[in-house]
Parts: C-alpha cells; structure tokens; sequence
C-alpha cells in the first residue's frame, strides 16, 4: 500500500510539473493575440472571424470576448494587467509580428491598447 501510494504521489508530482497548464495573464495574453492576428491575416475569410474568435475562447477556456474583459477589469491597477500586456506583446510578435509590421503596426502598442483602453 505504501508502494503504491509512493508511485502515485510521485507520479502526480511529474505531471503537476510537466503540466501544459498556463497561468490566467498567458491564457487571456493567448486568446486575444490569436483573435487579434486574425485581422491582420488576408487569408481569413473576413466572414468567419467570428466563428474562429469563438473558437479561440473556447480554447483558452473562456466563454466569449467578454469574459476576457471581465478579467481584465477585475485586475485593472494590478501588476498582473501589466504582466498580461508583456505576455500579449510576445504573444503577438510570435503569432503573427511579420502581419503586423507589414501593416504599420508595433507588437507593443497593439498589446497596450488592448490591455489598458
């Protein structure tokens, strides 16, 4: 019994560990950077931006667009708004920075206007 509670509380440890659980500024920084690149990319059908917003939520774990901005008013002030706006940023520059230096458009100021306005 204790060998096999060892094995388990072992094992459980090695997932916690390797887990692929993000924290909620990565998870929200994700889901709005994804959803925002979608406007820069000429190959999304403009029709079905909605439909992949959507998605994208659904994927991070929210409800729709709103839920986010709920979020992001419970934390207004705080430091963890700020480490969203820098998760965001990098998130932006990895998804889709070539589409938006194409169009004018710095990683940083996009991220800060989504996160503070």
């Amino acid at each position: 019994m204790k060998k096999f509670l060892a094995i388990f509380l072992l094992s459980s440890i090695a997932f916690t560990a390797c887990s692929t659980i993000q924290s909620e500024p990565k998870r929200a920084a994700m889901a709005m950077a994804e959803t925002s690149c979608l406007l820069f990319d000429e190959n999304i059908d403009f029709t079905k931006i909605g439909e992949q917003t959507s998605e994208i939520m659904e994927k991070y774990g929210y409800e729709d667009n709103a839920k986010i901005d709920d979020y992001l008013v419970s934390i207004a002030d705080t430091e963890e708004l700020n480490e969203v706006s820098v998760e965001l940023r990098t998130a932006l520059e990895t998804n889709c920075g070539d589409l938006l230096t194409e169009s004018g458009i710095d990683a940083a100021d996009l991220a800060e206007a989504i996160v503070f306005e």
